[in-house]
């Protein structure tokens, strides 16, 4: 597995933010808060989006910085999910919900947790069907 994070795996269609936010769950592992969807498709991949709202980080080089940690973080950990996709389309939107600025070490911490729980939903809604 590479570990990059390329334009095919970014979630860039409003109409997949629409379906993700209207039919998609949510994990909160505090300072983040993800939006997760499966829907069959024809290959596995993992789309993400990472956000920060500005009425949380007023200042954009802060919020730029948060979104280039969770990046990062995702990055370096996206195989805890993609090794299990059979067939499925993830989409998942990262939104930090802090007024603090964390470090690097917190970021991927936290993200890890929610991978895992996304892994953990998907193996169960699997094994179900």
């Amino acid at each position: 597995m590479r570990y990059t994070l390329p334009k095919a795996e970014r979630i860039c269609k409003k109409e997949d933010f629409r379906l993700l936010f209207s039919q998609g769950k949510t994990i909160v592992h505090f300072p983040l808060k993800a939006y997760y969807l499966f829907f069959d498709h024809n290959e596995a991949i993992a789309k993400v989006a990472f956000a920060v709202p500005k009425n949380k980080i007023k200042k954009a080089t802060c919020r730029n910085y948060i979104k280039r940690l969770m990046r990062e973080a995702y990055r370096k950990n996206k195989y805890i999910i993609l090794n299990y996709l059979k067939q499925q389309t993830l989409l998942v939107t990262f939104v930090f919900i802090s007024d603090e600025l964390i470090d690097y070490h917190s970021m991927e911490q936290n993200l890890c947790l929610i991978l895992h729980e996304i892994k953990h939903h998907y193996l169960s809604q699997v094994n179900h069907d």
